[in-house]
């Protein structure tokens, strides 16, 4: 999970991990939010946390 709008960990950042893991033969998905900064993935007042949430619950099946 990546905001689009985070500043403290930029998108290339993510971008590049997956790049790495792929090459490294590991299977990593990015889902990118956007107008969502690096905190309110966290925030469970936030929307995007419902997101997180979301995705770790399909990650569990």
């Amino acid at each position: 999970m990546q905001g689009v709008d985070d500043i403290v960990v930029p998108q290339a950042v993510s971008e590049a991990y997956v790049d790495a893991a792929a090459l490294a033969g590991e299977t990593v998905g990015l889902t990118l939010l956007g107008g969502v900064g690096h905190f309110p993935l966290i925030d469970p007042a936030a929307d995007a946390c419902a997101v997180v949430a979301e995705e770790i619950t399909q990650l569990a099946w």
